[in-house]
């Protein structure tokens, strides 16, 4: 078992996600072209090189910790344009 591929749903699922939050009531077609912009291999080398430098939480460094981080995210919004990556 395992959490619903969601983030922050608890529910807990042989695979995949939860039925509130499977791939039809994700956005289909939306779902899946975010979906393809993450697992490019554009988005990875970025995502590597931005873990890289900046192996630490922002968020958690402003309030004086240090905690490494697995999850980067947008400092300028992409609203989906991949050629702001």
């Amino acid at each position: 078992m395992q959490f619903c591929g969601e983030p922050g749903c608890g529910v807990l699922v042989s695979s995949g996600w939860c039925p509130a939050h499977t791939r039809h009531q994700r956005g289909g077609a939306a779902f899946a072209t975010v979906h393809r912009l993450y697992t490019s291999a554009r988005w990875l080398r970025l995502r590597a090189d931005v873990l890289r430098d900046e192996p630490f939480c922002r968020v958690c460094r402003l309030e004086g910790r240090n905690v490494l981080t697995i999850d980067i995210d947008h400092v300028v919004l992409h609203r989906g344009d991949a050629i702001t990556f």
